[in-house]
């Protein structure tokens, strides 16, 4: 009898150990590929979002594009660099900002509330020469945005 307690004792062991690595054998290629998945997801994300991005910016040169042929040349060319830099950025957050979801008035809004914050950052460093064209540059160009 102490042979069969000592053979089953033996067995159990034996039991638990070979379903531990059965387990292990199973969970770790399981968990590799699982892992793998994830960094190809992530990576597909990344992807999208660098696209969307990069068709923004496209959309923006587009419209800047247009924009100029229908400005005079000599106004494109007078205005100051600083202040064409933050015509583009209200632009892009404007761009970023506005999506197809948003009403017509709540684009409105936000439009406003852009002009007069660029508004106030051109006023208090440019002329108002400078000031006029670079809100004439951002109200053709946000009109203009399907």
């Amino acid at each position: 009898m102490e042979n069969f307690k000592q053979g089953l004792n033996q067995f159990w062991v034996g039991a638990v150990f070979g379903v531990c690595l059965a387990l292990s054998l199973v969970l770790i290629p399981v968990a590799i590929v699982l892992s793998t998945v994830n960094d190809v997801l992530k990576i597909t994300e990344f992807s999208t979002l660098v696209t969307q991005v990069s068709q923004m910016v496209e959309h923006t040169q587009d419209k800047i594009a247009s924009g100029t042929e229908k400005l005079s040349s000599p106004s494109i060319a007078n205005i100051d660099k600083r202040a064409f830099q933050k015509v583009m950025t209200a632009i892009q957050e404007y761009q970023t900002r506005s999506s197809e979801l948003m009403s017509t008035a709540q684009k409105l809004a936000l439009k406003q509330q852009l002009q007069q914050q660029l508004n106030k950052e051109l006023e208090a460093k440019f002329d108002s020469q400078q000031v006029g064209k670079a809100m004439g540059i951002f109200m053709l160009i946000v009109e203009n945005k399907n």
